[in-house]
């Protein structure tokens, strides 16, 4: 990383949305939905694998793409880096020191209610470890699971004096909608082929 050899490739080897990649994202797709091959098979291997490319299409490139529009500038990469151990992690922690302002039981009771959090699945809510708080060894998983509209809004509620409660309800309900939605694969309504 970092030599010349490595800038040229990455500057030669961009990804762009033109026209040879929505061709064989939509020739996959008919493939797979209307000749019933598997996702895994080796057609649709070898039309997407040499760029790294998935048979999922893309609202930004169908609607503005023809346009000359290239919807992989205005992308966040790096979910994980750049917003769940970023922006949600310095949030966490600017949180943690408003309670501490407030109350020294606000930590121990904040740790208490994600402790009590029940477990979901095997790999959507983990169970938390003893003190959230403390934010010791913490991995990206845990930064998810804590932002969850299912166990920081709850866990967080009434710790606060009104107004300031609605303000951090509100905080949080928009934080884990737009993490949520961020995630998501595919950002339309209905089901296109």
């Amino acid at each position: 990383m970092g030599t010349t050899s490595d800038m040229s490739a990455r500057v030669r080897l961009i990804r762009v949305d033109d026209n040879v990649r929505r061709w064989k994202v939509s020739n996959a797709r008919r493939l797979i939905y209307d000749k019933n091959y598997s996702v895994n098979s080796t057609v649709i291997d070898n039309l997407l694998k040499e760029e790294s490319l998935v048979p999922v299409s893309n609202a930004f490139s169908d609607r503005l793409g023809p346009l000359g529009f290239d919807f992989h500038p205005m992308l966040v990469n790096d979910i994980m880096h750049e917003v769940e151990l970023g922006v949600w992690k310095s949030v966490f922690i600017h949180l943690l020191r408003i309670l501490d302002c407030i109350s020294k039981d606000a930590y121990r009771e904040l740790d208490r209610r994600f402790r009590v959090t029940p477990t979901f699945g095997r790999d959507t809510i983990r169970r938390f470890s003893s003190n959230c708080s403390e934010l010791k060894q913490l991995a990206a998983h845990d930064y998810e699971d804590i932002l969850q509209m299912q166990c920081s809004i709850p866990a967080f509620e009434g710790l606060l004096p009104e107004p300031h409660n609605k303000v951090l309800m509100d905080l949080l309900f928009v934080f884990a909608q737009w993490h949520g939605l961020a995630k998501l694969r595919m950002h339309t309504d209905k089901l296109s082929s």
